[in-house]
């Protein structure tokens, strides 16, 4: 039905066309960067498919006999974006605001916003500062090891093996600072945390948590059921993002392209 011509060069392009050719029955995947590619009465032009389609528009390097449709994402100060769209039958474009440019321009232009691996997963990442098993019942082992089995959970633990120098980016990739802690005369990660922008779970009467109100997302000292509620409520926040995009996979990426293409090839044919 189709060909496809892309760069084989391990990025987001090539993912994008590798999509294409797993899913559609008997299309063709074509190297931009082979010259027997662009031979005048060569595949593009008398091949048994209906349509090329260029990923992206920059590898389009001449009309063909069949149906020319491109991948259009931005444009460039050199004006090849414009010049291609000129003579494609159908620029899909990567989000809606160059669609409507080159729709302005007379161009025949739809959107399809590509997909997101099944591996882009949220989880909530919760930071304890201490060695994991010191302390006992004071620091809240039981607590910790408790939230370590929760399955939306990923624990980053620096079980006292991180140097001063290291520790501001420990505390840059979280999403919250964890403290367990039955009682505590601080403890130092609130402060830390909270010094890098972090808020920190943790019961309202441990240390100096008191003073810092909105920096702490309190729960009930000691109770795990208290601390559990605490979490998935903050998980529950990363799952409506992640909801924004549920519809954005790979599957939708091709039906919304044999769409466009069968609605293209019929007009031609008609």
């Amino acid at each position: 039905m189709i060909a496809v011509c892309y760069p084989k060069d391990g990025w987001i392009l090539q993912r994008m066309a590798e999509h294409l050719l797993a899913r559609i029955p008997e299309s063709i995947g074509l190297d931009y960067e082979d010259p027997e590619t662009w031979t005048p009465g060569g595949v593009l032009d008398s091949g048994p498919q209906k349509l090329n389609y260029f990923i992206n528009y920059a590898t389009m390097r001449r009309t063909t006999a069949k149906l020319d449709a491109a991948w259009f994402t931005h444009p460039e100060d050199n004006g090849l974006f414009w010049e291609v769209a000129r003579h494609v039958d159908l620029a899909v474009c990567n989000c809606d605001q160059y669609r409507r440019a080159l729709e302005s321009r007379g161009c025949r232009a739809a959107t399809v916003l590509p997909g997101v691996e099944a591996a882009f997963t949220p989880k909530l990442v919760l930071g304890f500062v201490g060695r994991f098993n010191s302390y006992g019942k004071r620091k809240g082992v039981d607590l910790l090891q408790q939230v370590g089995g929760l399955e939306f959970v990923e624990l980053a633990v620096s079980d006292g093996r991180l140097t001063l120098e290291e520790l501001p980016a420990f505390y840059r990739r979280l999403d919250y600072v964890l403290v367990t802690s039955r009682y505590e005369g601080g403890p130092m990660c609130l402060l830390e945390g909270l010094a890098c922008g972090k808020q920190v779970i943790c019961p309202p009467d441990v240390g100096f948590a008191d003073r810092f109100p909105e920096g702490i997302v309190p729960y009930d000292n000691g109770d795990f059921s208290s601390l559990e509620r605490v979490l998935r409520e903050l998980y529950a926040k990363k799952l409506r993002l992640a909801a924004m995009v549920r519809d954005c996979t790979w599957e939708r990426w091709v039906l919304d392209h044999l769409r466009l293409f069968t609605a293209l090839i019929r007009e031609r044919n008609a």
